[in-house]
């Protein structure tokens, strides 16, 4: 798979897939607060497309672009649905279940039917198969 990942990088991984649930939900929620930014217009809100010279579709897809905020939680929440999508299907759901359910290991184990040295062996490959579609460049901005 290539070089090994350094303990740093594994912590930063593991931070960014703990929170992935409340980025996601971050998200949605910045969303709609830019969209709702976007059906205001002059203090009324306005009902249909008739603006400032542009669909509200095309004001929030501005807005979105630059926000920062935004932008950042979205490349987030990108690279690390990028990487779980091209896990391992056994690996997917240690994923799953431990980090964005946030089960215990000992919940992990027994759903998945697997000992405690095979939970922290399959852990830790999961960590370093996303680390290595992540890129440790790529983590080290989103963390």
């Amino acid at each position: 798979m290539g070089k090994p990942v350094n303990k740093d990088v594994f912590r930063k991984l593991e931070r960014v897939l703990y929170d992935y649930p409340l980025l996601a939900q971050r998200l949605a929620v910045l969303e709609q607060y830019l969209i709702a930014r976007c059906n205001i217009s002059e203090g009324y809100i306005t009902l249909g497309s008739h603006g400032i010279g542009s669909s509200i579709e095309e004001r929030v897809i501005l807005a979105k672009e630059k926000d920062k905020e935004y932008q950042a939680l979205l490349l987030k929440i990108e690279a690390v649905r990028k990487a779980c999508e091209m896990l391992p299907d056994d690996l997917k759901r240690l994923v799953e279940i431990y980090y964005f359910k946030k089960k215990s290991r000992f919940a992990v184990m027994e759903e998945l039917a697997i000992s405690e040295r095979s939970f922290y062996r399959l852990r830790e490959r999961a960590l370093e198969y996303c680390a290595h579609v992540i890129g440790e460049r790529a983590l080290n901005a989103i963390a």
